[in-house]
């Protein structure tokens, strides 16, 4: 059923109680490895948020894993998805449909790429790393028809529906409120008109807002709402100083949409039974993380002391040593006695350079950061560089056959039915694995594909070792590189299909049998004469 303003702001609140859960592991996450995206902690705009951080080696190795995952899996400006007819298209219509959906591809493509999806998406892998991630797909304009939102993971809660699956989004953030009216044009009549008072009279209010998306069991259709709950004055550095206070202040549906596809994309890395979030690689690495910060602050604080030295001193009128500064080629003025004394290290002993090293390891390795060997050492082989590249595919097995369950597959039906809508695709297409499936091509899905044609390689080699006649009875040998094609990929356009290998094939015969008639024809003996 269709929730009012009351009683989605209660369903968001329960939902933000078992957000509050994860919120202690997810502060750590981002503050560790993600402080510039972490708003977990109130922060200003531009303030400084790595005062706590003394190694950066988590903060590369998120961004590396964000970069493996989008070039692995959505690489920029590239096809990587395969629209295939399903098996419920029949046969003799398999080629035909295969150009029409080829066609729709690249189609589909050309939009994609000239939206903002290439750059949201690293943002999406960046908290993918924590384990759950959300992207907020929106119809836009006519100049952008697809608008892709990575919303930071801190303003999202969730709760969860049938069979494990995502019910309800709720979003909470501030807006200012003049750009309310710009972001939603749909509000509604009866809000429009106090909304645009309160713009009059006070341009720089923040409004509080909730976001809230849940299918409706009745209609079967997702309800996407927009619930001002309230405003504030804008404060330092454009934060708000607090909701307002006035009894009388009560959330207001501003935006109410019915949507036949669920807008918000969410993606968990990997899933235990009865949690809604995810968790994630970056979650494996934190004890790691943790440690490895605090010996580099030990390390950092040993510096120090070797730097500018430990003394004691006594107070003897002569010499004062809460006025003593110890800097380089500083003179300190005792008595004659002399009270100054130097404390040598209890020792000297330094194994900080091994702990480090190990935990430096154990950080990049947890977070997929070791597709190459490091530049150092030794030179590696190119076998040991495939292989390692190989090791890495199948790491990322598991995680990534949920990528396309729970991201590739509803992002693209997503897609393309707001270009559906838009009038920018002819046909509404929708994958459903029966009438039309998607196949990844990207790098990391083509390791089984790879593996598949290396059998089929062997397979052929040994088959022709059985004898010619057995291996051209026992092989489809002209459909093979057919088979290949479709494996990598390849355009269909420059694959011969069924029909036209039959019409070579018969030409090829024809010419072989005029051949053959005249070659026959000139072996004959010429005709004797008869006298």
């Amino acid at each position: 059923m269709r929730l009012n303003a009351e009683q989605l702001t209660a369903r968001a609140k329960a939902a933000g109680t078992v957000k509050s859960c994860w919120e202690s592991i997810l502060r750590d996450a981002y503050e560790y490895a993600m402080p510039m995206r972490n708003l977990y902690s109130a922060a200003t705009p531009g303030q400084q948020k790595m005062d706590r951080v003394f190694d950066s080696t988590a903060i590369n190795s998120v961004q590396n894993f964000a970069s493996i995952i989008q070039q692995g899996v959505t690489p920029p400006f590239q096809e990587f998805l395969d629209f295939l007819p399903g098996s419920e298209i029949p046969e003799e219509q398999q080629d035909h449909a295969r150009e029409i959906l080829k066609q729709a591809q690249k189609a589909f493509f050309e939009f994609v790429h000239d939206s903002n999806f290439d750059l949201a998406i690293a943002e999406f892998n960046q908290d993918l790393a924590t384990g759950t991630a959300a992207m907020l797909v929106l119809e836009g304009d006519d100049n952008q028809p697809l608008n892709h939102i990575a919303v930071p993971n801190a303003q999202i809660s969730l709760d969860e529906g049938p069979f494990g699956s995502v019910d309800g989004v709720f979003r909470n953030h501030d807006k200012p409120l003049r750009v309310i009216p710009q972001e939603w044009p749909d509000i509604k009549a009866e809000a429009r008109a106090d909304l645009e008072k309160k713009i009059a009279d006070a341009p720089s209010q923040i409004g509080h807002l909730l976001e809230g998306t849940y299918l409706d069991t009745k209609t079967d259709k997702y309800v996407y709402q927009v619930v001002l709950l309230g405003i504030g004055e804008q404060g330092i550095g454009g934060q708000p100083n607090g909701p307002q206070k006035s009894s009388e202040a009560k959330p207001i549906i501003l935006v109410e949409r019915e949507m036949d596809e669920h807008p918000w994309i969410i993606t968990r890395w990997i899933k235990v039974a009865g949690e809604v979030f995810g968790r994630g690689p970056l979650m494996s690495a934190l004890p790691d993380i943790k440690t490895l910060n605090k010996t580099k602050e030990f390390v950092l604080q040993r510096a120090s002391f070797d730097v500018a030295g430990m003394w004691e001193a006594v107070d003897d009128g002569i010499m004062n040593p809460d006025t003593v500064e110890i800097f380089p080629g500083a003179i300190i003025p005792v008595a004659a006695s002399g009270n100054l004394r130097a404390l040598a290290p209890a020792s000297n002993m330094d194994v900080s350079q091994f702990v480090l090293a190990d935990l430096q390891i154990a950080v990049k390795k947890t977070l997929l950061d070791e597709s190459l060997p490091s530049e150092a050492g030794p030179v590696r082989s190119p076998t040991e560089i495939l292989e390692r590249i190989k090791e890495l595919q199948q790491r990322t097995g598991t995680p990534l056959a949920r990528y396309m369950s729970e991201f590739l597959k509803p992002w693209a039906n997503r897609c393309l039915s707001i270009l559906f809508r838009k009038g920018l695709m002819q046909d509404k297409l929708k994958i459903d694995g029966k009438i039309i499936k998607a196949k990844p091509t990207s790098p990391l899905a083509q390791q089984q594909s790879l593996d598949e044609i290396q059998d089929v390689l062997k397979w052929l080699q040994i088959s022709q070792s059985v004898g010619e006649q057995a291996f051209a009875l026992g092989v489809k040998v002209e459909d093979v590189p057919e088979w290949i094609g479709e494996k990598f990929g390849i355009d269909p356009t420059l694959i011969r299909n069924k029909a036209e290998r039959s019409a070579i094939q018969q030409q090829v015969g024809q010419e072989m049998g005029q051949q053959q008639a005249m070659a026959q024809a000139e072996a004959q003996p010429e005709p004797q004469p008869t006298i």
